[in-house]
């Protein structure tokens, strides 16, 4: 939660409107329900077997090879990597405040 990245009302991951210290307490317990498990195979697993049914249903429209968002190499690939190592790394950075 280092980032405004998915989180309204933040920057720089410091509340912007209300109390500050409870926008600590929140941003800290927020952190915590978050990252308190890692992400693991069996994730990856359920998150590869999500990428595959999208890439299935592409494919069976005929689109694979001309659809440049949800096509091999598109831009949801590049979604689907960028959030995994969100999802990977993410915990790792404890926000500052």
């Amino acid at each position: 939660m280092g980032t405004s990245l998915g989180v309204p009302g933040t920057a720089e991951g410091s509340p912007r409107r209300g109390d500050a210290t409870t926008g600590r307490l929140f941003e800290a317990a927020a952190f915590e329900h978050l990252w308190s498990r890692r992400f693991g195979a069996d994730d990856l697993a359920e998150l590869r077997t999500m990428k595959a049914r999208a890439e299935a249903i592409v494919a069976k429209q005929g689109l694979d090879h001309r659809e440049l968002k949800r096509g091999r190499g598109g831009i949801r690939d590049v979604e689907f990597s960028v959030q995994l190592l969100q999802l990977v790394h993410g915990g790792r950075i404890r926000p500052s405040g």
